[in-house]
């Protein structure tokens, strides 16, 4: 029982660090398309998570609490889609890179 609600905790908190570089990367993306509405789509992303960090949209890249550390997997707008390996031309969007599964049995990296 104590076992399944640190899981859970675990599993609120990845969703919750999820979001928040998820919000940081569309921040960026929204400021970058006012300020170059004709530039190419995939130019407006962020290259890198530390990018969010450097122009203040993230104070810190938040830890991922099943894998214990700053690590991503990061997916670019030119991947093509349920690609496994990024192109990384610039962040779009990021998974867990835990190979663990959820209580629901949904495996981290999908979400």
């Amino acid at each position: 029982m104590a076992e399944n609600t640190i899981k859970r905790n675990t599993e609120m908190q990845l969703k919750k660090n999820l979001i928040q570089i998820r919000e940081a990367i569309d921040r960026y993306y929204e400021r970058e398309n006012k300020l170059r509405p004709d530039a190419p789509d995939h130019t407006k992303y962020p290259k890198t998570l530390d990018v969010l960090v450097h122009e203040k949209f993230l104070r810190k890249v938040p830890e991922d609490p099943v894998t214990g550390n700053q690590e991503w997997r990061t997916l670019s707008s030119t991947d093509p889609p349920d690609t496994m390996f990024s192109d990384k031309a610039n962040v779009y969007d990021i998974r867990s890179k835990s190979e663990k599964a959820a209580i629901d049995g949904e495996p981290y990296k999908e979400w």
